[in-house]
């Protein structure tokens, strides 16, 4: 899935060179779901992928499932934050977009959102 994010990015850079649109994400994010849900680790499961309008740029925003009696909220903020980071490929995808990542317990209970903008980086 990450693969799938990651390769439409590249493949599509070109072409949202001055800034990705709301409509290319949206294209983007209809892309992902369809790969969905996607088993990130036995903790967390992605479960949507949607777009939505920013201040600068669209937000990427990735929904998952989380059963995070085992993890604190903090710790992966911090995981996803240095992954994302230290990628070339996911720092070009964060030039054109700000990742949203909002977590839910399994029962449907928010636990928490993130946004990651390329300044963070």
């Amino acid at each position: 899935m990450k693969n799938l994010t990651l390769f439409l990015t590249i493949l599509l850079y070109p072409t949202f060179s001055n800034g990705m649109t709301l409509e290319m994400c949206t294209k983007v994010a209809t892309e992902i779901r369809k790969d969905l849900p996607v088993t990130v680790n036995k903790y967390t499961t992605m479960h949507s992928a949607a777009c939505e309008r920013g201040k600068k740029k669209p937000k990427l925003i990735y929904t998952y499932i989380a059963d995070y009696e085992y993890m604190h909220i903090n710790d992966s903020k911090s995981l996803l934050k240095n992954q994302v980071c230290r990628s070339l490929k996911q720092k070009k995808l964060l030039r054109e977009v700000d990742l949203k990542y909002v977590y839910y317990k399994p029962e449907g209970d928010f636990l928490g959102t993130f946004t990651l903008i390329f300044s963070m980086c």
